[in-house]
């Protein structure tokens, strides 16, 4: 990325992504034997719909039938998706009013509809996004006593595309000899959110502590990057790993039961430990001992 992009506008940021995508494809397609595609108007139609949608669900009936309800999320570029119920009268597709908004995103295939606790309100459980991939969970509740106002929607439709920078497509390939060894420290994946916030929070300082010793250890593999990542899931996990050209990829559990464990950072380094066993034995190698 070249520096100028830190000072582009949210729409320039969002074209940006646009233009990169559609030039990665462009590149690709002849190589898979395909056509460009409708590139021109996928960009008319980003441009007639702006940085700015909102997914909606079906409407949901409560009880009684006498009030609706469904589920909408903004989805808003350079800000947290936002989501909230709706409440309209039966028959109206105009709501009478809203839940508060939390800052949590749905499927983009389209939200499920709400679920009424009677005919007094509507509920919905959400996955609230914590930042750095971090997650937590939320009851969205719209009850027909506290509605708050509804804001109308606020599309940002463009007229031109906006100026970004030159985009240049590099082809790669993992395989090249001349890729020096390096080592990158990847997220929790799964279901993060059941872990603790401290064992959250050790994941990253542990892990980037330890990660010049790690480097080190990895430039006599004689292979490129490795990658190590965790995975927190309920079902028993053991370490996996896979080979993509001189890349090696190595995910290693974070079961929830080590919330129960009162050393968050020893529980990490645990992992860390067990991915560099299971990257020493790829590659060949001596292993490191993390202490």
């Amino acid at each position: 990325m070249p520096d100028a992009v830190a000072g582009l506008s949210v729409e320039q940021r969002w074209w940006l992504a646009f233009t990169v995508l559609r030039r990665a494809c462009e590149e690709l397609a002849p190589l898979a034997g395909e056509d460009p595609g409708p590139w021109p108007l996928l960009a008319a139609e980003m441009l007639a719909r702006g940085p700015v949608e909102r997914l909606v669900s079906r409407w949901k009936a409560a009880p009684d039938r006498r009030h609706r309800a469904r589920l909408v999320t903004e989805v808003r570029v350079g800000a947290p998706d936002e989501t909230w119920i709706e409440i309209a009268r039966r028959g109206q597709d105009e709501p009478i009013g809203r839940s508060r908004k939390v800052h949590a995103g749905v499927s983009r295939r389209g939200p499920d509809a709400p679920t009424w606790q009677g005919a007094g309100s509507a509920t919905m459980a959400l996955a609230v996004d914590l930042g750095g991939f971090q997650l937590s969970h939320t009851l969205l509740i719209a009850d027909l006593d506290s509605l708050e106002p509804v804001n109308p929607f606020d599309a940002l439709a463009l007229t031109t595309e906006p100026q970004v920078p030159a985009v240049r497509v590099v082809h790669f390939s993992t395989s090249d000899p001349s890729r020096p060894a390096d080592v990158e420290l990847g997220w929790i994946n799964g279901e993060p959110w059941r872990l603790s916030r401290e064992h959250q929070r050790a994941w990253r300082t542990v892990g980037l502590a330890r990660l010049p010793e790690v480097k080190q250890w990895w430039a006599a593999s004689g292979m490129a990057t490795l990658n190590i990542s965790a995975v927190c899931m309920p079902e028993a996990t053991r370490p996996s790993s896979g080979l993509d050209g001189r890349d090696l990829w190595v995910e290693v559990p974070l079961h929830p039961q080590v919330n129960a464990h009162p050393e968050p950072e020893q529980a990490v380094l645990d992992a860390l430990q067990s991915a560099v066993r299971v990257a020493a034995r790829r590659a060949k190698i001596a292993p490191l001992t993390l202490t």
